[in-house]
């Protein structure tokens, strides 16, 4: 298995060195060479927090990643400190209900996952970081699913063991966004992004059916296939998206779902 040098970043209290320590003991569970080394500042809570998670099949030389080739960043403090350390060929995963940035370089896979917002509409306030994990999970595959399923078993104390369907009700989430890549669209791309995909995917009367059964509403110009998408809220879309997999959405953020 691929090499992982790993670094999870966000604000202290958002759950990074908890998710890197379940990325950590799937790799023990499995028998691989492993480290977990947190870094953290004094307000903790609130303050700057992250960790380096390493996963090998050889000997690790350092714990302390400069260099990783997976980023799961939770802030736009996180991803600006670190977006431009990733190797190329990386992937960087980011919760883009709080990060308000589009990552420019060409050379990583970046995955846009509304992680925060996923978790509030789900009844998982606070496990914004396990469907982070979630879609690491699905995207590399660190370890197997009774691995990791074992691994948020030893992570999770006893004393909270009430709390273990809820993450993996969050694991499950995270997985099932995997197919959608958020991408932040430019205005002037918007038109001809909705076009392409309406007419590649579905009818335009299918499309505003679709919307008009999840609170969009069908302006003059979207009947005649237009780009408008006025009055979706990202609730809706979200709903939208999980029943409709092949339809492109777009959002009045100037966000694009591409299944």
């Amino acid at each position: 298995m691929k090499d992982l040098n790993m670094v999870f970043a966000g604000f202290g209290g958002q759950g990074v060195l908890f998710a890197g320590k379940v990325v950590a003991y799937a790799g023990l569970i499995e028998g691989r060479e492993l480290s977990w080394l947190p870094s953290y500042g004094p307000e903790m809570r609130g303050g700057t927090a992250n960790c380096s998670v390493c996963l090998s099949d050889e000997a690790i030389g350092s714990p302390l990643v400069t260099n990783p080739n997976v980023l799961v960043a939770m802030n736009r403090p996180s991803l600006e400190k670190f977006v431009n350390e990733v190797e190329p060929g990386g992937v960087i995963l980011l919760d883009s209900s709080l990060i308000d940035v589009q990552v420019e370089r060409d050379d990583v896979t970046t995955y846009y996952v509304p992680a925060s917002t996923l978790a509030e509409e789900n009844g998982l306030k606070g496990l914004a970081n396990i469907i982070l994990v979630g879609k690491l999970f699905k995207e590399v595959g660190f370890c197997s699913e009774e691995t990791l399923d074992k691994a948020l078993q030893k992570c999770i104390p006893a004393r909270k063991a009430s709390m273990l369907d809820f993450n993996r009700k969050a694991i499950e989430i995270g997985r099932a966004v995997n197919s959608r890549i958020l991408i932040e669209m430019k205005p002037a791309q918007l038109c001809a992004g909705f076009l392409h995909g309406i007419s590649a995917i579905r009818q335009r009367a299918d499309c505003a059916q679709t919307m008009g059964r999840f609170g969009c509403s069908r302006s003059r110009n979207t009947a005649r296939g237009g780009s408008s998408a006025a009055g979706l809220s990202p609730f809706s879309l979200q709903r939208a998206c999980l029943q409709f997999p092949h339809i492109l959405f777009i959002t009045p953020s100037e966000y694009v779902f591409k299944m």
